[in-house]
């Protein structure tokens, strides 16, 4: 088999794999090597930028399913061994979720994960990101998410992951043995270290910097999340230059192995994590920041410092040296204080350290920050440089034996001096300018230089019930702290119901509400019994008022005269158009009339706000020429039975004329009477009477009358029907009057309204459209003594019909159908079958693209209420693409001795069918590739070619040229 054909025979195995993803694919073509050859260069650097935009309405897809709205989107950096994105600005409502799943676990993010309107999403292993976002449809407008950027990472993950290809050789350059053998996992260590062990984090810069860190007390012992780490790791160059790459750290804890296991990574998706810092101080190579928060984890320790400068006798240093778990680095010997010049670093600062030499254990890249732990487990150092190394692993050198002690030019390791900047300000290029360490760690100014560590506080409950809600509503900041003693409140703004809340319970919700727009933080601290106080803090963005505009105009007027309007909104200026109306320029609220010429159904709109903050509101009048109606209950009234008169009149004032002899209808004036009043006149004397209306709306004025007979003949009732035969798609009036009261109508057997349709007043008509065939006798009873003769009405069957068909019939991948359907006698119809599925309307057409070859079949099936449907189906052939052929073999004659092409091909198919099995069966329900439980570390798993595959297959996937699907180069 030649190399074109097996690269093409790979590329089908990804697209196998691909095929169960519902999510566009977008491929991102970049060459990483020139990136990876710039990154390389700083050691601490993991990942490199790709600058990628990608937007909501502009990338993906929006599909709705009820009342859920999904965006769908997926991107692919082939040959990334991570992948991770920053996210500019994201805003998502209250119950929207951003699921982004990677090769091996998903991640999941609601309105409570965002912080300053930015996100750094988690690093997922592999090239590819799966992302979907859901959110009630109700809320689409009020999501908003806009990446600028992914992060490829290049460098691997111990044994899990292999580095780039690319990485890898840049790293071969020398044939020096493996380092990593004297690789120590902390958890083998003694437990004396389990203090500064709790202490130590790993950091991720980002998304493309892995430093380690320390979570340090301070002399207050307050429990302020302080996190003491390199300067460097902002960006990867000596002196940093970017504080605000703070807000952009990412803190994980309790990465550890079990001793004796391998190592596990940070990036195993069960690790406790929390986001965002400031940076307090800068001070030659050190930088230590202040976590928005207080530690997400119960068993956090704030290690302790020394920071007189006294002699280091031995110590260690608990790090994730190449993003692994945490591993300890024991030093030899009599630490060495040095300095080195800042010309000779390429820095703007002269730099005070302590040089150590391993004795158990080394460091690599992702060690960088970790402390230098001296023999009283005190904080004294942090690490700043390392000794080149050549190794392939990464890691520095193992120790030698036996080992010497730090001597000026055989350290392997230098740690900038706590001593040596505690109150220092010599460093000019520091953003932090004249602040020092002793200023933040020791405020109240004791001059302690010596402070021992403690064990931190329960983590604390404290959340917004929305993270961008429109000034002028109100916000629910919800707290909880069983185990404290007492909360207080800061932050927020004055008179904001927060700011001023000063001491609070120890679980509660307060309502905030602000009145401008703009980022506003809430701190709650809480104090213990041990004497920690815990510290947590929400960042709200107050946007703009959620524009809204209320139209009151719902009138029925005669032509010509006022209509009324009532106008409300939030945002102003307003306009106002419709019908032969337009005003502008108008206030917030307010009220105005319309006023139309001819009679018709006009619709007016509210229009208020600016530019993107617009809001509409829509109203209806109803103009109709100047008139009467006023009906009877029945014109025929036996005396003593009931006697209804009902007025519609779209007028200001009404006179009543005529009537019977004192049955209160000839009364003076009736006003106000808008659409419809009712009137019972009570008639004691036999006659026939006139009730009439006089109407009057300024200028305008209309009458009406009804004639009605009172009589004291027997009681009677009467029913017709127009006709007596109809389909069960048409329908039939009937009609009927009765001079007494109670009429009921009755239906034997129920012929679909069960009677209700009819009877109820003593005179009327109702139209009947019967659902289902046979023969129905049709009853009315008046004052349950007196009955009409029966109408027998007979119903015939029309069932109804669908058609479909597909045009054209027989396709080729990637080009579309279109199927067209239609029916007779039906309400609804219904897609099935392949493809496509839910309600449709009774004709209409739909194109369709498969998205892969085979035959496919489609079905409508249309139908009606009472049961009846019909059904059509349709069948589409989809031909695979056509491919190039492949170049002639080189290496084989007639005689077919040259290589096994046909095996390879066999190999090539069960390697298809074991990798999509392997991803079906980590599929969850979503079809999301499922996470592990949390905790546990899975086994990678090792894909094996057959021994009988070609020495050239083997080659090619021994070198990685099969990198489409990571979990393919998993090894034990």
């Amino acid at each position: 088999m030649t190399r074109m054909l097996r690269l093409a025979a790979a590329s089908a195995i990804f697209m196998v794999a691909l095929a169960a993803r519902a999510a566009p694919l977008d491929t991102v073509a970049i060459n990483l090597d020139p990136l990876i050859d710039a990154g390389a260069k700083e050691k601490s650097r993991f990942a490199v930028e790709v600058p990628h935009l990608v937007r909501l309405e502009q990338n993906g897809s929006w599909h709705q399913s009820g009342a859920t709205a999904t965006w769908s989107y997926a991107v692919q950096i082939p040959s990334a061994v991570s992948l991770s994105f920053y996210a500019s600005h994201i805003s998502l409502s209250p119950h929207a979720v951003l699921t982004v799943a990677g090769r091996q676990a998903d991640y999941v993010y609601k309105a409570k994960d965002i912080r300053r309107s930015v996100l750094w999403s988690r690093i997922a292993i592999g090239d590819f990101l799966e992302m979907r976002l859901t959110v009630p449809v109700a809320e689409r407008n009020s999501v908003a998410l806009e990446i600028r950027s992914f992060q490829a990472g290049y460098r691997g993950f111990g044994s899990a992951v292999p580095d780039h290809p690319h990485y890898a050789r840049l790293k071969a350059q020398s044939a020096a043995a493996s380092t990593s053998s004297c690789v120590q996992n902390y958890e083998c260590a003694v437990p004396a270290d389990s203090g500064p062990g709790q202490a130590t984090v790993g950091l991720f810069i980002s998304n493309l910097y892995q430093c380690s860190g320390t979570l340090l007390n301070d002399i207050p012992a307050d429990g302020a999340p302080y996190v003491l780490t390199a300067r460097h790791c902002q960006n990867g160059k000596p002196g940093g230059g970017n504080p605000a790459a703070a807000a952009a750290v990412r803190v994980l804890w309790d990465a550890v192995s079990a001793c004796g296991q391998p190592l596990g990574t940070l990036y195993d998706p069960g690790i406790k994590e929390q986001d965002g810092a400031v940076t307090v101080v800068e001070q030659q190579d050190a930088w230590l920041i202040q976590l928005d928060e207080s530690p997400v984890v119960a068993d956090a320790y704030y290690a302790g410092f020394d920071a007189v400068g006294g002699a280091i006798n031995g110590g260690y240093t608990i790090h994730h040296a190449l993003s692994n778990d945490k591993q300890l680095t024991d030093w030899y010997g009599q630490a060495l204080a040095i300095q080195i010049s800042a010309a000779a670093l390429g820095v703007g600062f002269n730099s005070n350290f302590w040089e150590v030499v391993n004795q158990t254990g080394n460091i690599g890249p992702g060690s960088s920050g970790s402390a230098l732990i001296d023999q009283n487990n005190h904080l004294v150092g942090v690490l700043s440089y390392g000794r080149s190394s050549t190794d392939p692993s990464g890691y520095g050198a193992c120790p030698v034996t036996p080992p010497t002690a730090p001597n000026g030019s055989n350290g392997v390791a230098d740690f900038t001096s706590l001593a040596a900047i505690w109150n220092s300000t010599a460093d000019t290029t520091s953003s932090t300018g004249t602040k020092t360490l002793q200023q933040v760690l020791d405020p109240h100014s004791t001059g302690t230089l010596t402070m021992n560590g403690m064990a931190g506080g329960s983590p604390l409950n404290f959340s917004p019930s929305q993270l961008a809600p429109p000034v002028g509503t109100s916000l629910l900041l919800t707290w909880s702290a069983p185990s404290a003693s007492s909360c207080t409140a800061s932050g927020g703004v004055p008179g904001d119901n927060w700011n001023t809340s000063g001491t609070l319970t120890t679980a509660g919700t307060i309502p905030v509400s602000e009145g401008t727009t703009g980022v506003v933080t809430y701190v709650l601290a809480c104090s213990f019994s041990t004497g920690i106080t815990s510290r947590s803090q929400v960042t709200v963005t107050w946007e703009p008022p959620t524009p809204a505009a209320v139209l009151a105009l719902n009138a029925e007027v005669w032509t010509t005269r006022p209509a009324p309007v009532q106008w409300f909104s939030n945002v102003s200026p307003c306009t106002l158009d419709g019908g032969s109306t337009s005003l502008s320029n108008l206030p917030a609220t307010g009220t105005t009339t319309v006023t139309e010429a001819t009679p018709g159904t006009y619709n007016y709109t509210l229009t208020c706000g600016t530019g993107a903050n617009v809001a509409t509101g829509h109203g209806t009048a109803v103009f109709v020429a100047p008139g009467v109606s006023i009906y009877a209950n029945a014109t025929d009234r036996r005396i003593g039975s009931d006697f209804d008169l009902v007025l519609t009149a779209y007028a200001d004032t009404c006179t009543p004329t005529g009537g019977a002899p004192n049955d209160g209808w000839a009364i003076t004036q009736l006003a106000g009477t808008e659409n419809h009043s009712d009137f019972r006149p009570v008639v004691t004397t036999v006659g026939t009477y006139t009730y009439g209306i006089v109407c009057s709306s300024g200028p305008l004025s209309a009458s009406g009358s009804v004639t009605v007979t009172f009589e004291n003949n027997a009681p009677y009732a009467t029913m017709t029907a127009d006709k007596t035969t109809v389909t069960n798609v048409e329908s039939f009036t009937l009609t009927w009057k009765s001079n007494v009261d109670n009429c009921i109508g009755g239906s034997s057997p129920p012929i679909g309204g069960g009677g209700d349709s009819w009877g109820g007043q003593p005179q009327g008509s109702a139209v009947e459209y019967p659902p289902n065939a046979g023969t129905y006798t049709l009853s009315l009873t008046c004052d349950g003594t007196v009955s009409a003769t029966p109408v027998v009405i007979t119903v015939t069957d029309v069932p109804p019909t669908a058609t479909l068909s597909a045009q054209p019939s027989s396709i080729t991948l990637g080009e579309s159908t279109t199927l067209t359907w239609s029916s007779t006698n039906a309400e609804s119809c219904a897609a099935g079958g392949d493809l496509w599925s839910g309600l449709l309307n009774t004709s209409g057409a739909r194109a369709i693209k498969p998205s892969s070859a085979g035959s496919y079949i489609f079905t409508v099936t249309c139908s009606r209420a009472n049961g009846e449907s019909g059904e059509a189906t349709t069948t589409v052939t989809v031909a695979a693409a056509p491919s190039s052929p492949p170049p002639a073999s080189s290496g084989g004659g007639a005689g077919g001795g040259g290589g096994g092409g046909a095996f390879e091909m066999a190999s090539l198919a069960a390697l298809a069918t074991l990798l999509l099995w392997r991803m079906r069966s980590r599929r969850n329900a979503s079809g999301h590739l499922a996470p592990r439980a949390p905790g546990r570390r899975e086994r990678p798993t090792r894909l094996r070619l057959p021994t009988s595959a070609s020495a050239s297959l083997r080659r090619e996937w021994r070198r990685g040229k099969w990198s489409v699907e990571p979990r393919a180069e998993l090894t034990n």
